[in-house]
């Protein structure tokens, strides 16, 4: 017969073991969250030095240009937009850092060097970068090879996007407000909102908007022409003049509308 002594030295056996199994797996566990939370932490450290960095750059870069409007020296205020547009990324800082230069400048060159850059920059940031949301969304959709195959892409693929004149804004933006609510009365279009074509922008080389027209891509792989000219005829029939350009850049899919 097991004697009481031996029994309770089994179950206290047991209960160890079961102890010792239960600690490892809590500990592996508390061991993974320590990790998890080390890991964590090390990405707020790079996110937080990131930020620091940026902080710190913008910073030296705005007492930089500060300084080279101090100087009143054309050399280092030039010398000091070169360096501004060559090693600055964020768009909005790099203008702001261009225009801080250009209204303080006192050469009228240096001024007018500064306008050409930012024209250049808006143009830039204008009509490519709807285009590259634009091919980005649709490429995901379709596929590129077939459809440049085909000869019938649909009007409700193509994507309208009407711009008003910064200079004729009195007028023009109330045309543009009727175009946009027409084109999507039609409901044959992805019709894009309404957008402003600034003075400056507008200014710069491949705009020089003086009249209202309907600019789309040469190759018309996409139909374009064909729709453009729909747009147009739709326009003519609330009596709205408007001629038809075509670009030499690709456009696939994507119709601007200028109104001046």
């Amino acid at each position: 017969m097991e004697k009481p002594l031996d029994s309770l030295s089994k179950v206290l056996g047991l209960v160890t073991v079961g102890l010792s199994i239960w600690i490892t797996i809590k500990t592996n566990q508390v061991d993974e969250k320590v990790k998890a939370i080390g890991e964590n932490q090390k990405i707020l450290e790079y996110v937080h030095d990131s930020l620091k960095f940026e902080r710190d750059f913008k910073t030296q870069i705005y007492a930089d240009v500060k300084d080279a409007i101090k100087s009143n020296n054309d050399q280092i205020q030039r010398a000091s937009k070169e360096y501004v547009i060559n090693m600055v990324s964020d768009q909005k800082f790099l203008e702001a850092m261009l225009s801080v230069l250009a209204v303080s400048s006192k050469s009228p060159e240096l001024k007018e060097e500064i306008k050409t850059n930012l024209v250049n920059q808006a143009i830039n940031q204008t009509e490519d970068s709807a285009l590259v949301q634009h091919l980005a969304l649709k490429t995901k959709h379709l596929n590129l090879k077939n459809l440049q195959a085909s000869a019938n892409v649909s009007a409700d693929l193509i994507d309208i996007e009407v711009f008003y004149c910064e200079e004729t804004h009195a007028t023009s933006k109330q045309k543009a407000e009727k175009i946009v609510a027409l084109l999507k009365a039609s409901k044959k279009f992805n019709v894009r909102p309404l957008r402003i074509l600034s003075e400056i922008k507008n200014a710069g080389t491949g705009y020089n908007i003086k009249s209202n027209v309907i600019r789309y891509t040469a190759n018309d792989s996409y139909n374009e022409t064909r729709y453009a000219l729909e747009i147009q005829k739709m326009l003519a029939a609330e009596n709205i003049d408007i001629t038809t350009l075509t670009v030499d850049y690709p456009t696939p899919w994507y119709l601007s509308v200028f109104i001046y």
